[in-house]
């Protein structure tokens, strides 16, 4: 099974290029470090609104290997470096998966609703779960799925500030941007 998108940099530069608009305003790529603080992992985009003092932290997947059951396993370590965004003082995350044209997105879209119940059953226990979407794109360049949860996650507020004071890394970003050809600023 053969992708467009041959790896997570290929994907994430085609959609900063072509959808930058869904996007914030600035963008970050690769960022791996909060006030010199490593982050593992890392962040694969943060988008920052300085304006509206509003950040975002996405990770990008791409399924495309041989069988549905190693893609699952995509979508389960992408919800995982997702949420840990949350982690970072980001005020919204994102996971954004490339689902290959020759899949049954269907297939994808009921395990994708399914994890997300899921995880907001356990979230609501806790209640605080509001800030994490599942976006998917297809092949045909449309995005095809906007799943979200509806709890609160308490915000780490020092590191949210850290990072609309700068003070983050993404010197492999700087690279990821002229490589794609992507401006950093929308």
């Amino acid at each position: 099974m053969q992708s467009f998108w041959s790896n997570e940099d290929d994907f994430q530069g085609f959609l900063l290029k072509n959808y930058r608009r869904n996007f914030l305003r600035n963008i970050y790529p690769k960022v791996t470090k909060i006030a010199g603080v490593n982050l593992t992992p890392d962040i694969d985009v943060l988008g920052i609104d300085f304006n509206n003092k509003w950040i975002a932290g996405y990770e990008f997947k791409v399924l495309n290997k041989k069988t549905k059951d190693a893609n699952y396993s995509q979508i389960y370590s992408g919800i995982g470096q997702a949420l840990l965004c949350l982690n970072y003082g980001v005020d919204y995350a994102y996971l954004v998966l490339g689902i290959p044209k020759t899949s049954n997105i269907d297939v994808y879209f009921q395990k994708i609703k399914s994890v997300c119940n899921l995880i907001e059953f356990i979230a609501k226990s806790t209640n605080h779960f509001d800030r994490f979407k599942i976006w998917t794109f297809d092949e045909k360049n449309s995005l095809r799925g906007d799943f979200e949860m509806k709890t609160q996650i308490p915000i780490d507020e020092l590191s949210r500030n850290n990072i609309l004071s700068m003070k983050f890394t993404w010197t492999k970003g700087k690279h990821f941007l002229t490589k794609y050809s992507i401006s950093q600023i929308n």
